[in-house]
């Protein structure tokens, strides 16, 4: 018989190569700056075998369903999206989105957006009756927004130039022979003399 899988195997809580690549492929060809649902919502239209787990969603089932028989405690719901690498948008927010930042891949920072008229209308919507009022009036106005952007890279530091120009006042230059090029060591011992010589190479 063969062996179950670990559900860490089939819904792993790290990020993944696959999902990894997903995210940073949406948000750098992206034309500005996403919300965390906007690639959600991206990433799950994502289709094929280059995105797709192995496993189709009837043997995910039957899976958890012999490790249930066999008594092993796990959830007996599955993600929204168990078959995609984005399963849902509790992993992508709270594994991928942050293993990108720690990799310096991507960047979170806080905006003002101002909403679209179907945005506000489904926020509305869902919001209880005695709130919706106060709420339309206040996601028409801009709001704050957490948004992901790729990391802008290290700018590369150039070394400084020479200086050029007359030398500052009080500032001698040294001649090869105040520091010793060409001295005379006659009087030291071979091995007091190699020291000297390699001390002012």
């Amino acid at each position: 018989m063969a062996s179950i899988r670990s559900s860490f195997q089939l819904f792993p809580r790290h990020a993944t190569h696959g999902a990894r690549e997903i995210v940073l492929n949406i948000i750098k060809t992206a034309k500005g700056p996403m919300s965390t649902k906007e690639v959600y919502d991206l990433a799950i239209k994502r289709t094929g075998t280059k995105f797709a787990k192995v496993e189709p969603l009837q043997d995910i089932k039957s899976l958890l369903e012999a490790k249930r028989a066999a008594g092993i405690k796990i959830p007996r719901k599955l993600p929204p999206h168990p078959n995609h690498e984005i399963r849902s948008i509790k992993y992508l927010k709270t594994v991928v989105l942050p293993d990108l930042v720690a990799r310096n891949a991507l960047e979170k920072f806080m905006t003002k957006v101002t909403l679209t008229p179907e945005q506000v209308r489904r926020r509305v919507e869902a919001a209880p009756s005695n709130e919706q009022k106060v709420l339309q009036q206040t996601l028409s106005k801009p709001i704050n927004a957490w948004l992901w952007r790729p990391n802008a890279p290290a700018p590369v530091t150039s070394p400084a130039p020479e200086p050029t120009g007359p030398r500052p006042r009080g500032i001698l230059a040294l001649t090869p022979a105040a520091v010793g090029v060409g001295g005379d060591w006659s009087h030291l011992n071979k091995r007091r003399q190699r020291a000297r010589e390699l001390k002012v190479e």
